[in-house]
C-alpha cells in the first residue's frame, strides 16, 4: 500500500487479492489512527481475522484519547497486540499499559538483549570538566539574558549547542583514538528536536571530516 487512502480502502473491504482461495496476510506501517479509517460490518460473516501489533504503545493510546478510540473502533473482532520498551506504570496522569491492552505475553530485558547482541551496552561517562563549565556559564547566560526562555529554548540555542557540538566531536574523536577502532559509530539523542535541529546545522559548519580523519 502506498498510502493512508489505500489502507482505509484496505480496512472497509472483505474481498481477497487473490482467486485461489489462499490465506492472505496484509502488513502495513502506519503510526496512527483517524477517524476515517473504518471498516465495514462483515454481514457475510467471512473468515476475516485482523491483527494490529501496535508499536510504542505507550504513546497516544490514552482511555480518553481519540487515537486510542479510533484505533478499537477500526475492528471490534481484532487481535491487539501492544509492543513498548517503555511501559507506563500507573500514575496519577497516566494509565497504567497493562490496564489498556491487558497483561503482558513476554518479557524481554534490557540485559537478555546486549548477552543476545542485539542492544550495546551502555557507558555513563561524565563530561569533561571544562566543557561542563563552558555548557553551564552558557545555560546561565541564557537564562538571564533570555529569561522568558524555557529550558527546551535554551537548550536548542546555538550559544549552548555550539560548545555541546564541539565537545560531541573531540569526544567521539578522541574514544576513536583510546579505543583503537575507527569503525566505532555514535548517535546523539537530544533533549528536543530543535535541539537537533541545531546540533545539525552547527555540525555541518564545524570541520568534522578532518578531526575524525585525524583521529583515524
Amino acid at each position: 500500500m502506498e498510502s493512508k487512502q489505500d489502507f482505509i480502502q484496505e480496512l472497509q473491504s472483505l474481498k481477497c487479492n487473490n482467486t485461489e482461495g489462499r490465506d492472505e496476510m496484509i502488513v502495513v506501517n502506519i503510526q496512527k489512527f483517524s477517524e476515517d479509517a473504518l471498516s465495514v460490518p462483515n454481514v457475510y460473516h467471512l473468515k476475516v481475522q485482523r491483527i494490529f501489533f501496535i508499536d510504542e504503545a505507550h504513546r497516544s493510546y490514552q482511555p480518553a484519547a481519540k487515537f486510542f478510540t479510533h484505533l478499537f473502533n477500526v475492528d471490534k473482532e481484532a487481535i491487539f497486540l501492544a509492543l513498548t520498551g517503555t511501559p507506563l506504570l500507573q500514575s496519577a496522569k497516566r494509565e497504567k499499559s497493562t490496564h489498556i491492552f491487558g497483561d503482558y505475553i513476554h518479557k524481554y530485558y534490557y540485559d537478555s538483549s546486549i548477552k543476545d547482541g542485539y542492544t550495546l551496552r551502555l557507558i555513563k561517562e561524565d563530561i569533561q570538566s571544562s566543557y561542563k563549565a563552558s555548557l553551564n556559564a552558557a545555560f546561565e547566560t541564557l537564562k538571564i539574558e533570555q529569561g522568558s526562555l524555557n529550558a527546551s529554548a535554551i537548550y536548542a540555542h546555538k550559544n549552548f549547542t555550539t560548545p555541546l557540538c564541539e565537545y560531541i566531536i573531540n569526544d567521539f574523536a578522541t574514544s576513536r583514538i583510546k579505543l583503537g577502532d575507527n569503525t566505532i559509530g555514535a548517535m546523539v539523542v537530544c533533549h528536543s528536536s530543535q535541539q537537533a535541529k541545531s546540533l545539525y546545522e552547527i555540525s555541518r559548519s564545524l570541520s568534522i571530516d578532518s578531526r575524525l580523519k585525524a583521529a583515524i
